[in-house]
């Protein structure tokens, strides 16, 4: 798995580029592939890679209101179901610290193997994804 210094780096190693540096997703322009960051450790066995669950803490469990980024993330997901056969392309970080706040990356890995979207994608961030 390339290991690469930038998000950007590893959006053009699939295809894709980012509207903004914060994003965490990215499509290409007209949109026939997304791509997507996911925390390593996040995965339900870091080791396997396999399954991946995820929901966005409601707006009175942090005291903040859901980032622009995680919206984006949501559309990006609905649209990976709708036009791609759910298919999404994958960067994963390392963090330096998992106990840290906020979480600093440690490494940037493109990997060659897909994951897909099973079940529904809520507005609240619940979703699921199975590595291919």
């Amino acid at each position: 798995m390339p290991s690469f210094k930038t998000l950007r780096e590893c959006w053009q190693y699939h295809g894709v580029a980012a509207k903004s540096v914060s994003d965490w997703t990215a499509t290409d322009d007209p949109p026939t592939r997304v791509a997507m960051t996911f925390w390593r450790h996040e995965f339900d066995d870091p080791s396997s890679l396999c399954i991946y669950r995820a929901r966005m803490p409601k707006d009175g469990e942090t005291g903040r209101k859901p980032p622009a980024a995680f919206k984006k993330r949501i559309k990006d997901l609905r649209l990976a179901k709708e036009k791609f056969g759910s298919e999404v392309r994958v960067v994963l970080v390392t963090v330096k610290d998992p106990d840290a706040s906020p979480w600093r990356i440690k490494e940037r890995e493109a990997v060659d193997w897909r994951m897909r979207v099973v079940g529904p994608v809520t507005d609240a961030g619940d979703f699921r994804l199975e590595r291919t």
